[in-house]
């Protein structure tokens, strides 16, 4: 009898042998599985970085671009594009204001602080004008009604049929 029972306990500590190699085979695929997903999203994080660095340097390289090729245009049209934000942070000192006394004097006080914000709009531009040429207050007035309504423009030496062609296009880019 004594061995059969050596042979059971020989078969059930085999099963729970191949049950334990079983068991630590499959942890082992799972480990490599979450370790295969964890390289997966690495890479796909990389080239997500790197996509968007590419994408962003073409940017700036289209930029540089087009600067070189408008030149005065794009610098000025970069210059004016910030003056609302110019504006913005010349006025929110004077929106920040809860209250004003006027001891004496007259009451332009407050006008006068009002004033600031033009005065400064017309420094900034002055400053513009002297470190880079470009005079905002001409192009400010070129989008003007008076500038719109007071172009004349004649064309000579322009073939017959096409003339009348070209003008109607040039005034139609005028409006």
């Amino acid at each position: 009898m004594r061995t059969k029972e050596a042979e059971a306990k020989k078969i059930e500590f085999e099963r729970e042998a191949e049950a334990l190699r079983i068991k630590a085979e499959a942890e082992r695929h799972a480990q490599e599985q979450e370790a295969e997903a964890i390289k997966a999203k690495g890479r796909a994080e990389a080239d997500a970085i790197q996509a968007k660095g590419l994408a962003e340097a073409e940017a700036i390289d289209k930029k540089a671009e087009a600067m070189k090729k408008y030149g005065q245009a794009a610098i000025t049209e970069m210059i004016v594009g910030v003056l609302p934000e110019i504006a913005r942070s010349v006025a929110e000192p004077i929106a920040a204001i809860d209250e004003v006394r006027i001891i004496g004097g007259d009451a332009n006080g407050v006008s006068g602080i009002s004033n600031n914000v033009p005065v400064m709009m017309a420094k900034t531009m002055e400053t513009v004008k002297a470190a880079t040429g470009i005079d905002l207050e001409e192009i400010v007035r070129g989008d003007s009604f008076d500038a719109k309504t007071t172009r004349n423009i004649n064309f000579t030496g322009i073939p017959g049929e096409n003339a009348e062609e070209i003008t109607d296009l040039i005034e139609d880019l005028i409006e």
